[in-house]
């Protein structure tokens, strides 16, 4: 799989290198086009490319613009502004395999450029395609709508299905209000019954102990011969246990 940062180009001589067209001792170095050598081809591109009858793509860039203008840009090649259009038309018509190779190289180049230029063309289909389908649904929305409020009288039908509406929504809400408040009552006086018959039972409870203390000996009653007065157990527990206890 190619790695992602394998597709950095550069600009100038740090630009990727295509190719290496050799022959005998000589080479050409063909280079990568960078972003701004891309734009530099597609502003060329009307001059370069045209397509015949039966819609084949040729490359009709002349030799001597090719030689002038894109083997400076693309190569390492230098002295062409010294060439006159003679001198040009000698060199490309007795070529070495170097030059044969380079122009075959840079010929595929100003082919991948024009490809950048059917994708472009492709994707503005898209979304011109995108926007006429947005269009006649909009169009198609507005004819249903318009179909709606003709159908509903106009405005006026809208506007009283509206009020009827909003009427319909208000006594549903009554009504369960009413049944929320019905319930609340309900359950309120379930829980008063429920209050009122644990507040009986407390009551009876409390009876019930009143009448068990009453009914006990009183702490007054006599005491019998021989029994201790509330005096002599005090003083008894003050001797025993070496204390003062107070008969208040």
């Amino acid at each position: 799989m190619v790695q992602f940062k394998t597709l950095r180009n550069g600009e100038g001589e740090e630009r990727r290198v295509r190719e290496v067209c050799s022959s005998g001792n000589m080479s050409v170095i063909v280079y990568e086009p960078s972003k701004e050598d891309v734009n530099t081809l597609l502003r060329m591109q009307e001059d370069m490319i045209e397509t015949d009858s039966s819609g084949e793509v040729k490359i009709k860039v002349g030799e001597s613009q090719m030689i002038r203008e894109i083997y400076p840009l693309l190569t390492d090649l230098e002295g062409f502004e010294d060439l006159t259009d003679e001198e040009i038309e000698d060199i490309t018509d007795n070529p070495s395999i170097a030059l044969i190779q380079a122009t075959s190289v840079i010929t595929q180049i100003i082919l991948e450029v024009y490809k950048i230029t059917i994708l472009s063309v492709r994707q503005q289909m898209v979304e011109q395609d995108f926007e006429f389908e947005t269009f006649r649904f909009n169009q198609h929305a507005a004819q249903k709508i318009m179909t709606t409020v003709s159908a509903l009288d106009g405005i006026d039908g809208i506007e009283k299905r509206t009020k009827e509406a909003e009427k319909e929504l208000d006594e549903l809400s009554a009504r369960r209000h009413e049944k929320e408040m019905a319930k609340i009552f309900e359950e309120t006086q379930g829980f008063l019954e429920i209050e009122e018959a644990s507040n009986a039972a407390k009551k009876s409870e409390g009876t019930t102990t009143e009448k068990k203390i009453t009914s006990s000996v009183p702490m007054t009653a006599p005491l019998s011969p021989g029994d201790e007065t509330p005096e002599d157990v005090i003083k008894r527990m003050n001797k025993t246990f070496d204390i003062n206890v107070n008969n208040d």
